[in-house]
């Protein structure tokens, strides 16, 4: 049943039909298609008792565990808190791949709506779709695809961030709720003056939890505006908004970045942060170079905070300009590091482990190699090359490798490349792959 989204939607309606005719599906069954395509035994299961004993901890992205949640009629509270907090939203997260083949096909919604209870279902899901003050609106571009009547329930904000085409985007700030002027805004479908403008009123108009997220919001929007614009002052912030993200501050799932934005506004201190070890191990084993360049910046973290791998990996993940900046503010010093990184050779036990290949793709991050063609096949367009850096060859396709003058590729060319890691399907193993490059002269 593993597969691309293409050979899911292959048998995906034979996979409803079979749920909706058998009176009582094979237990072995129900589990193995829970697995590979949750949704739509969500949608097609008859049984609600069976459905609520399903394992939904087995679905770990927040968005697919969350829709779950809502057609078990279970509360989803903490997988909507937890995206905000994260700020985990596309582009730049994009949504998994099953929740969006099951929203833009015809088999989830025909499930839905071929028995009593699923159409239950489908009422939950549509009322958290459409409920303008949460997060999943996010999913209204896929939802909204091929369902007419859903379209015409949004409201216009929503028909914008779902692409609706007579909606255009001309809408009016004053009557937008934050979520939905934030998710405008984070997908630049509004101007920045328009976000400017409508913020504080939108604010204004939140209740209960949602003010908590809709500061977060913010905080998380606020850089998509750039730096030409005078954006968001925190001196806007009433006393008590700026006492709630102090609380929200002490939450370890809250964005690094919305984190760093807390400390650099004196919100909460880099010592506050610091006074809990645990909290600092724990945003170490989960930040990127970017991250770990703002936080060392505003000192919430040490080079001491890393083992000596996880520092290398740290730095040479970010870019000449960043290093260069922690070196002129005395944060770090460079001297021998990238030494230390160039000279390092990934084991095999590294690269087949979360935690080795964690810091392996920190490390590739962002850096070019000059590498040498170890063999080529001209007539597959594909071919491996040598990297000193690593303990074995990396696989590349002609069509990664920029060739102006469409030069044949022989063994012991050099290139100049980006690698990453990737999984080898047919080895059932890790392995690198050259991401993009170009041919040396």
């Amino acid at each position: 049943m593993e597969g691309s989204g293409r050979r899911a939607a292959s048998w995906s309606l034979p996979l409803v039909f079979a749920l909706e005719l058998m009176r009582n599906p094979p237990q072995e069954f129900i589990e193995r298609a829970w697995r590979v395509e949750p949704l739509l035994v969500a949608a097609a299961l008859q049984d609600s008792r069976l459905l609520a004993r399903l394992p939904i901890h087995l679905h770990e992205d927040l968005w697919l565990s969350g829709f779950l949640r809502a057609m078990r009629n279970e509360a989803l509270i903490p997988e909507s808190r937890l995206l905000v907090l994260a700020s985990r939203f596309p582009p730049k997260y994009p949504f998994s791949e099953k929740l969006v083949s099951a929203l833009r096909g015809s088999a989830f919604w025909y499930a839905l709506r071929a028995h009593p209870e699923g159409q239950a279902r489908e009422q939950r899901i549509t009322a958290l779709l459409l409920d303008r003050d949460e997060v999943w609106m996010e999913l209204l571009p896929h939802a909204c695809a091929n369902q007419e009547a859903l379209r015409q329930r949004l409201s216009p904000a929503q028909k914008v961030l779902a692409g609706v085409p007579e909606a255009g985007r001309d809408v009016d700030v004053g009557l937008l709720t934050l979520r939905e002027l934030c998710s405008l805004t984070w997908h630049r479908l509004v101007s920045e003056q328009h976000f400017l403008d409508g913020w504080r009123g939108a604010l204004d108009r939140c209740r209960g939890h949602h003010v908590d997220d809709g500061l977060v919001a913010l905080l998380a929007t606020n850089p998509r505006l750039g730096k030409k614009i005078n954006t968001l002052e925190f001196d806007d912030f009433s006393t008590g908004e700026i006492e709630r993200l102090r609380d929200i501050s002490g939450n370890w799932s809250l964005s690094l970045k919305v984190l760093n934005i807390l400390v650099r506004q004196r919100v909460v201190s880099a010592e506050q942060i610091r006074s809990e070890p645990d909290r600092v191990r724990d945003i170490v084993a989960r930040i990127s170079a970017n991250n770990a360049f703002r936080l060392m910046k505003s000192r919430v973290l040490v080079p001491e905070d890393f083992s000596r791998d996880r520092y290398n990996a740290m730095i040479q993940g970010m870019t000449p300009a960043m290093r260069a900046e922690l070196l002129k503010q005395g944060v770090v010093k460079l001297d021998g590091t990238s030494a230390a990184v160039r000279g390092r050779v990934y084991t095999d036990n590294e690269l087949q482990s979360a935690a080795g290949r964690k810091t392996i793709e920190d490390a590739l991050a962002g850096q070019r190699y000059e590498v040498i063609v170890e063999q080529f096949n001209p007539d597959k367009q594909f071919g491996f090359v040598r990297c000193e850096k690593l303990g074995e060859a990396a696989f590349f396709h002609a069509d990664r490798i920029g060739n102006p003058q469409n030069k044949s590729i022989l063994s012991g060319d050099r290139l100049s490349v980006k690698l990453e890691v990737a999984f080898n399907k047919a080895k059932k193993r890790y392995g690198y792959v050259v991401k993009n490059g170009e041919l040396l002269k």
